[in-house]
C-alpha cells in the first residue's frame, strides 16, 4: 500500500487563545481518583454532574469526564490498568519518568473507554468507532489509540479522515507482532492518511524489542516502550512494555510542542507534522529499517 507524503497534512493553529491541549485516550478506562491524574481530567462543564439528565443535549447523560462505549455509560473505571498507565504517561507530572522530562499542567486527558475483555469483538470494535466519532465531536487535539489489527474498515478511515478534516492528530501504535506493516498493515496505524502518526517501539539500546512492528514505509517513529513506569489503578505505579506505552509518550510529546507552537506562534497558519515532530525528536541511523523518517521521539 503507498502512502500519501505526511508532510501534506497542515495542522491549522486555532486563532483563538486556548491554552490547553486535549487528549482523547480511547482505552481501557481510567482511574480517576490516583492523584498523579485526578488534575488532569479534562471536564465537561456543560453537564451538571450526576443529575441524570443530557445537559448539553450531546445525546450521554453526565458524561462529566468522558463515556464508556462498551457498556454505554459514564462508568469509566479500569479494571485491566492500561487505560490508566497510557493515561499516566500523557499527562501525569508527580512521578519520575526518565522518559517524561517534561509535562504540563496544560494536557488535559479525555478518556473514552472501549475496550473489556469480556466483550466479543465485534464489540469492542463497535464501541472504538463511537469512541473516535465522540473525541472528535468533543474537539480534542489529539487521539491516542493503542489498539487496532490487520482488516480495514472504511468505516474506520472514514472516521479517521473526519479527524484530519477537524485538524486531530491521531496517534497509533504499530502493533505487537514483531510484524513488518509494509507486509502486512495493522490498522489504525497503517491507514493512508496525513493526520496519523503510527509508533514502533524502541529498547534502552535503541533496537527493536522483540515484540514491535515495524515499517520503513509505514511507521513514522518510534520511542521508548519497554520496561516504563507509569499510574496504575488504586493509586498504584507499575511498569509495563509495548507499543502503546511508546504511543503515549509521544502523544505527550506532540501535546508539549502543540502547547509551545500555540504559545509562540499563535498567528501562524499552518504547521505540518514534521515541524511538530522534528523538535521533539533525534535522528537515529538505527532506525532506518524501521521507520520511514528514522525518528525517535524523546
Amino acid at each position: 500500500m503507498k502512502f500519501f507524503i505526511f508532510l501534506a497534512f497542515l495542522f491549522t493553529l486555532k486563532t483563538f487563545a486556548k491554552n490547553q491541549i486535549v487528549v482523547a485516550v480511547i482505552d481501557t478506562g481510567i482511574d480517576l481518583s490516583h492523584d498523579c491524574l485526578k488534575n488532569s481530567l479534562q471536564i465537561n462543564t456543560n453537564e451538571i454532574p450526576n443529575n441524570g439528565i443530557d445537559d448539553d443535549k450531546n445525546g450521554f447523560i453526565d458524561d462529566v469526564y468522558g463515556w464508556n462505549f462498551i457498556d454505554n455509560n459514564n462508568d469509566l473505571s479500569d479494571s485491566n490498568g492500561h487505560g490508566t498507565h497510557v493515561s499516566g504517561l500523557i499527562t501525569s507530572t508527580c512521578f519520575i519518568n526518565k522518559n517524561l522530562k517534561n509535562s504540563s499542567a496544560d494536557i488535559k486527558i479525555l478518556p473514552i473507554k472501549y475496550y473489556d475483555s469480556k466483550k466479543t469483538p465485534s464489540e469492542i470494535f463497535d464501541a472504538s468507532l463511537k469512541a473516535i466519532d465522540y473525541a472528535i465531536r468533543m474537539k480534542v487535539d489529539i487521539i491516542n489509540f493503542s489498539g487496532g489489527g490487520y482488516q480495514p474498515y472504511r468505516l474506520e478511515k472514514n472516521l479517521i479522515q473526519k479527524a484530519q478534516e477537524k485538524n486531530i492528530i491521531f496517534i497509533a501504535s504499530a502493533g505487537n507482532d514483531k510484524s513488518n506493516n509494509d507486509v502486512l498493515p495493522f490498522y489504525p496505524a497503517s491507514y493512508p492518511l496525513n493526520n496519523i502518526i503510527s509508533v514502533a517501539a524502541v529498547d534502552e539500546s535503541l533496537k527493536l524489542p522483540k515484540f514491535s512492528n515495524f515499517g520503513k514505509k509505514s511507521v513514522m517513529v518510534a520511542a521508548h516502550g519497554t520496561n516504563i513506569i507509569s499510574t496504575l489503578p488504586y493509586n498504584k505505579f507499575g511498569r509495563m512494555s509495548g507499543t502503546s506505552q511508546a504511543t503515549a509518550l509521544v502523544s505527550n510529546k506532540v501535546a508539549l510542542e502543540l502547547l509551545r507552537v500555540k504559545k509562540i506562534s499563535i498567528i501562524q497558519k499552518n504547521v505540518n507534522l514534521l515541524k511538530i515532530l522534528k523538535p521533539i525528536s533525534q535522528v537515529s541511523k538505527q532506525l532506518d529499517l524501521y521507520t520511514k523518517t528514522s525518528l525517535l521521539v524523546n
